[in-house]
């Protein structure tokens, strides 16, 4: 009998995912923790339930955050799923509206993205 190798880890991820990944390459900036600090990413898949997200260097990030999609002032609110050195997957809990009245994380996602918008 002839001994296959296992199927590549990207096969068997895609088999436990729900959702169709939707390769990106987009600027993002991740808001986090209570001190709602920031740190600029790049989005590499985007489903509707959650991200993969690419971080300039290692850091430290703190619950809860929220996602911003600079080109569309689209903002998820979210945690990590997992970790693998300078990547990241997120889960989104809720989509943010950036346009209704805000508080917190939501609002300085919405200052971030006029800020951005304005270069």
């Amino acid at each position: 009998m002839v001994q296959r190798p296992p199927p590549p880890a990207q096969a068997i991820d895609a088999e436990r995912r729900e959702e169709l990944r939707r390769r990106v390459f987009l600027t993002g900036i991740l808001i986090h923790g209570p001190a709602k600090l920031t740190v600029d990413c790049t989005i590499r898949d985007l489903t509707d339930s959650g991200a993969r997200v690419r971080l300039g260097a290692p850091d430290d990030l703190s619950q809860p955050l929220m996602l911003l999609i600079c080109r569309s002032g689209d903002a998820f609110a979210g945690e990590i799923a997992w970790r693998r050195g300078d990547e990241i997957g997120l889960s989104f809990s809720r989509q943010c509206d950036l346009n209704a009245p805000l508080t917190g994380r939501a609002k300085t996602g919405r200052r971030l993205w006029i800020e951005r918008s304005a270069r």
